[in-house]
């Protein structure tokens, strides 16, 4: 609108757009907050997705981490298995194979 066509509305018409500006206005705001929550649900949502990714992440370190030893605790169990199946240990020590003999220093009469 210009200039000229306000200063020829009467004082009614003025204060009716004042007042439907006004009321603009209240809407806006209340939209704007309305968008701000939304805003900031989304950055909560946000954080939480990126802790999880995170927990995800160290826990799949800690599993990595885990199936290491698992891996290396079995190949010395296999190693002592084979060097006990050559004969190579101490004496005493029995492999499956030698389940039927007496153990120890009993002997079956």
């Amino acid at each position: 609108m210009k200039n000229n066509d306000l200063k020829k509305m009467k004082r009614v018409e003025l204060l009716e757009i004042l007042y439907q500006q006004q009321q603009r206005i209240e809407d806006l705001e209340i939209e704007n907050a309305q968008l701000k929550k939304r805003v900031e649900e989304r950055q909560v949502i946000m954080k939480k997705t990126g802790s999880i990714a995170d927990a995800s992440l160290a826990l799949t370190q800690v599993f990595q981490e885990a199936q290491k030893s698992a891996d290396l605790y079995l190949s010395s169990i296999r190693e002592i298995y084979e060097k006990a199946r050559e004969g190579r240990l101490i004496d005493g020590l029995q492999t499956p194979a030698d389940e039927d003999k007496p153990k120890g220093r009993h002997s079956l009469k």
